[in-house]
């Protein structure tokens, strides 16, 4: 079984999982008339906020964007 790339930390997750698809043998398909809502998310409780705020930090963004566009994020 293939996991997820964990270095993407908090984003590009979903180029993750089509790449995987696709160096498995199969399909991505792309419907240009589709529309994606995002639900927003019940409100953060206190005890929850410490991984909310690293979760979506400027650093985890960072490097999960420098990840995504490493040669080795795609080459597994």
């Amino acid at each position: 079984m293939v996991s997820l790339d964990q270095l993407l930390l908090s984003t590009r997750e979903h180029l993750d999982l089509c790449l995987q698809i696709v160096e498995a043998g199969g399909s991505v398909w792309l419907e240009p008339a589709s529309v994606v809502t995002y639900v927003t998310p019940p409100p953060v409780v206190r005890p929850d906020s410490p991984y909310f705020l690293l979760r979506w930090s400027e650093s985890w963004n960072v490097a999960s964007l420098a990840r995504a566009g490493s040669p080795s994020c795609g080459a597994r």
